[in-house]
């Protein structure tokens, strides 16, 4: 076959088809063992113990796999025992390593490549054919070597070991020279490197048997000293997962797709800020020598997780501006500086939560108002005192303001005068209206402090990686970080410690939450400072960053997510900027020297100085290959078609700000049901459709099915007007081709009230299909049995919350089928076997004030 850029291509897309179907995400490092299911045993000859599976290890029990045998050898001045990985399959492409792209930018590193080998993998626990799976991929092209994946029998499931071609032998003194040739002559291994007349290092070839089978036929042989193969494994890093306890509900440092009490729902694998990657590229949390400063309302200075502990004080130079002290702690209502600070570098100590730069140094700056005088004040105070980041999450109560000139000048001074000219680096919130920021007719106008051209404005996306509902937008978006929002799940940060005396004599307690900690945190308030801890990271990679530098790279290097048709020319998308912030490659590029100049130019590290700028290029598409360079593509089993059961969601977040405030929403389980199918990534040429049976699964073969669509290509949708209560089946068929796909059903709703708020029902879903091999699957989705709303307001000054559910009509406090109206604001309403028509739910705010989560869904 021939070996063109199109077929190496496809090769590449192909590879990326293995991975996703096996589960394997974007930039998880191979060296996480959660990221590796368990293993079984090799093919060689078993030998007389068996290994049980690792009970420390969640993945043993989570794939159910058992090694059934085990193969030990002498490795160094020991003994080791390794099990051939059921889950893993290692492969050595036909390509430089150090090749780059076309435009000349590095090539972006893949954390399942370690040396020349990549793995593949992890395959589902039903999978058992990896020798088929080899056999198939190294028939491809691009292949030069398949390989077999093993770990230490002792270690358990963790660490991945690849065996590469080499083996270093050493002959006994006194061994005939000859019978030693014979002897690798009948292992066909050709020598790579004399070390000596008997110490050699060898290389298997194609007629050999696998390193680890060779390995032992030479220990058995009496010329033979020493015989080991040389193994490939991920290096340990220490100090990277902090123990605190709290650390496993931070799912904005590393989201698994479940944490704490919240729904699978709220979460999507991934929707993070990859800080926990970041540690562990720099194998450690942070530098000591970094300051945040932190502009707010008032802090619990006391509070474990701020002032740090083994007597080294976190705190540098605390400041009161309104009482002109070095105690900053807060006053009564006074929560938020305390969060927002825990969310930016919370100490890992083994008590609560974390930040996202757990080593760095704290600079609490309480404030009471905003002016001219003030302004300069804080900015001036932290530059002069050592702040390296200032993070601030408030702006003015108006709407409309505008920066003074004199605000404008100690901002701009404080970004390009403070850290010896270097400057500080300033992150500002977007703002929680859902408001756009920019000006109209001039978008370069500077407005408000999110508009400053010197600072980091970050907006809020949820755990979803959707855009949160309440984030401000605009032109100087700068990127976007998790927090709460559009039924993703909160953050969990430090809350004021302590108790106070209620009015009434009773006890209450400080903070937002009782306890020491809170959950119910969100808005940009929290994804500010989780990007300045990110940029103390950076700070810690490469402390010689200016800020411009520092912006740039958070920029560059952040994760593009929503609508793609959101990012205009240079990347840039008015909700996101340039895309949600990425840790581990802002920090990454830092380390490594690849400094951009702006969001969409990257300075490359041979370029020869800030003048060798590239625009960052849009990948090319994939050139259509010759009929003959399609490389086989038949490596698994054909499966059962699956039918999985996707419920219909609806998820909105609002806010109620005083007693007597009412929302209505209203939501359609008749009126039209839209299903609607794409396909982003592929072979050249693929071709998927869809089939919709209501009550049984679609069979295309027989014609038994209700609705399809089959236009040519992958873009699909069918519309069932007044859809009758029952279970749907959709059928997604590969016609041609193979590749990911995304699938929504969408019950939609319609009112001419603007004070009515629709809510559509949402089923959503993606995965890949392989022609001839994983080529169709089934998903039932049910609109009759159960309808649930549920509300919660997690953040708010005693936030008592109802909620009504009437069909058909607006419900009032006397005239309603469901209601919620317990004391405090957790309420849920499940209505069985509804009726068809419209939903209308209102939420009442009873007393206090705060934000809210609804949640509906359908099944």
């Amino acid at each position: 076959m021939a070996n063109t850029n199109g077929g190496n291509s496809l090769f590449n897309d192909i590879i990326n088809f293995f991975k996703n179907l096996f589960g394997t995400t974007e930039e998880q490092p191979s060296n996480n063992s959660q990221n590796n299911p368990s293993r079984s045993v090799p093919d060689s000859k078993p030998s007389t113990s068996t290994v049980t599976t690792n009970a420390s290890n969640p993945y043993d029990q989570a794939t159910g796999k058992k090694h059934v045998n085990e193969a030990t050898f002498k490795y160094g001045s020991n003994k080791i025992t390794v099990c051939k990985s059921n889950s893993y399959v290692a492969i050595k492409k036909k390509e430089d390593k150090n090749k780059v792209n076309e435009r000349g930018a590095p090539k972006e590193e893949d954390p399942n490549k370690m040396g020349d080998y990549e793995l593949i993998g992890p395959m589902p626990a039903t999978f058992n054919d990896t020798e088929g799976t080899l056999d198939n991929l190294r028939a491809m092209p691009n292949v030069m070597v398949g390989t077999h994946v093993f770990h230490n029998a002792d270690s358990g499931e963790s660490v991945p070991m690849i065996p590469t071609e080499q083996i270093y032998i050493v002959f006994k003194e006194g061994s005939d020279l000859d019978e030693c040739v014979k002897l690798l002559d009948a292992h066909f291994l050709e020598i790579v490197e004399k070390r000596g007349e008997r110490e050699l290092i060898v290389a298997i070839t194609p007629q050999s048997k696998n390193p680890i089978k060779t390995t032992i036929s030479l220990q058995k042989s009496p010329l033979v000293d020493i015989a080991e193969p040389e193994f490939i494994s991920p290096p340990g890093l220490t100090a990277v997962r902090p123990a605190d306890p709290l650390f496993k509900e931070q799912w904005h440092l590393e989201n698994k797709g479940q944490h704490g009490s919240w729904p699978s729902s709220s979460f999507k694998r991934g929707a993070d800020a990859k800080v926990v990657q970041a540690w562990e590229f720099l194998g450690n949390l942070g530098s000591s020598d970094v300051t945040v400063a932190v502009i707010d309302s008032g802090f619990d200075i006391n509070h474990p997780d701020l002032k740090g502990d083994d007597g080294e004080s976190k705190l540098v130079a605390p400041w009161d501006f309104e009482t002109a002290t070095d105690d900053p702690s807060p006053k009564l209502g006074d929560w938020h500086g305390t969060a927002c600070a825990g969310v930016a570098i919370g100490a890992a100590n083994g008590i609560g939560i974390v930040g996202a730069a757990p080593n760095a140094k704290f600079m609490p700056l309480r404030f009471s108002y905003i002016s001219d005088s003030q302004i300069e004040k804080w900015f001036s105070y932290a530059s002069k005192n050592g702040a390296d980041i200032i993070s601030n999450s408030w702006g003015s109560r108006d709407p409309n303001f505008v920066m003074s000139t004199r605000m404008m000048k100690a901002i701009h001074r404080c970004a390009t005068e403070g850290r010896d000219g270097k400057g500080c680096i300033i992150v500002f919130a977007a703002g929680n209206t859902n408001r756009f920021i920019s000006d109209t007719d001039d978008p370069e106008k500077i407005k408000g402090f999110g508009t400053h051209p010197d600072v980091i404005t970050v907006a809020a996306s949820n755990s979803k990686d959707e855009r949160s509902s309440y984030s401000n937008y605009g032109h100087q978006i700068s990127v976007a970080a998790p927090s709460n929002g559009s039924g993703g799940a909160s953050v969990t940060t430090s809350d004021v410690t302590g108790t106070l005396v209620m009015p009434s004599g009773s006890v209450g307690f400080k903070g937002y939450s009782e306890g020491d900690y809170t959950s119910g945190f969100g808005g940009t308030s929290s994804a500010c400072p989780l990007v300045a801890g990110i940029c103390a990271l950076l700070l810690s990679a490469k402390a010689g960053l200016t800020a411009k530098q520092v912006k740039a790279i958070l920029e560059a290097t952040s994760d593009k997510i929503g609508d793609e048709l959101e990012y205009d020319e240079n990347g840039h998308s008015m909700s996101f900027g340039y895309g949600r912030v990425n840790a581990y490659r802002a920090v990454k590029a830092a380390k490594e020297g690849r400094i951009p100049l702006s969001g969409t130019d990257v300075e490359r590290p041979d370029a020869g100085g800030t003048n060798g700028t590239a625009t960052q290029p849009t990948p090319p598409p994939i050139p259509a290959p010759e009929p003959d360079e399609i490389p086989a593509f038949n490596p698994f089993p054909q499966p059962e078609p699956e039918i999985l059961t996707l419920p219909f969601e609806g998820l909105r977040g609002g806010a109620l700000v005083r007693a007597g405030v009412e929302h209505i929403y209203k939501i359609s389980l008749s009126q039209k049901l839209v299903f609607t199918l794409d396909s982003p990534l592929g072979e050249i040429g693929h071709d998927f459709d869809i089939f919709v049976k209501r009550g049984s699964a679609p069979k295309p073969d027989t014609s038994s099915y209700d609705e399809r669509s089959a236009e040519k290509g992958s873009d699909e949708q069918l519309t069932i007007d007044q859809p009758i209560l029952d279970d749907y089946y959709v059928l997604v068929r590969s016609f041609k081709g193979s590749g990911g796909y995304n699938l929504e059903a969408c019950l939609e709703s319609r009112s001419s009230n603007a004070a009515i708020e629709t809510l559509p029902l949402k089923a959503s879903t993606s995965g890949i299909l392989v022609k001839d091999r994983v080529s169709q699957i089934v998903y039932k989705m049910g609109t009759s049995k159960t309808l649930s709303v549920e509300i919660d307001a997690p953040v708010g000054d005693n936030p008592n919350f109802d909620v009504y559910v009437k069909r058909n009509k607006i419900p009032k406090w006397n005239d309603y089928d469901g209601r919620g109206i317990t004391q405090g604001s957790k309420e849920k309403i499940v209505i069985n076997d509804p009726a068809p028509g419209d939903y209308y739910i209102l939420i009442r705010a009873q007393s206090g004030s705060g934000g809210y989560n609804l949640r509906v869904s359908v099944e």
